[in-house]
């Protein structure tokens, strides 16, 4: 805006405010009782966002974003973060697959292969050599880290009623 010169001009000038320490919510606690917390320290609660955890229940707080001890302006937001309970692995399709290279395979994914001394039927896309005929649980199954996977040889079924000559003249 133009003034006539000599003018008085009120400037005002705006102080960064304070900044707030985001609190410390301990692991374990509710949603609820964090959500207490960071109204209390003059921020805003979001949330909340799971994530896994081996270590907190299902539901419950394992921190926030931004982290404790981190300084944000006053009314910042902070995203409570809650226990999406422990991660699960995705068991590896190893069927076809030499026992050393299946029980490499599933160590590589977290998992604890065996070898079953129970047979299967032989499987037919892999009906030559030692291989994996099946497994349990079966490839894409969702379970904790270190849980078993059972391989399984296959083999041929036995041979059932007579198995010779037939007949009254043994032709």
């Amino acid at each position: 805006e133009e003034v006539p010169e000599g003018s008085e001009v009120v400037l005002t000038v705006i102080a960064q405010p304070d900044l707030i320490e985001v609190p410390q919510i301990d692991a374990g606690a509710t949603v609820e009782e964090a959500q207490t917390i960071i109204e209390t320290a003059g921020l805003v609660p979001v949330g909340p966002e799971g994530q896994a955890s081996d270590d907190v229940d299902e539901g419950l707080v394992i921190g926030t974003e931004p982290p404790a001890g981190t300084e944000v302006e006053p009314e910042s937001d902070v995203v409570i973060i809650v226990s999406s309970g422990p991660e699960t692995v995705s068991v590896p399709e190893v069927t076809c697959l030499s026992f050393g290279a299946a029980q490499n395979q599933i160590r590589q994914a977290g998992l604890n292969p065996v070898q079953s001394s129970d047979t299967v039927a032989i499987n037919p896309r892999c009906p030559l050599g030692s291989k994996v005929a099946d497994q349990d649980p079966d490839a894409g199954t969702e379970v904790d880290p270190g849980e078993t996977v059972t391989l399984f040889v296959g083999a041929e079924p036995e041979q059932t009623g007579p198995t010779g000559a037939t007949g009254a003249t043994g032709d």
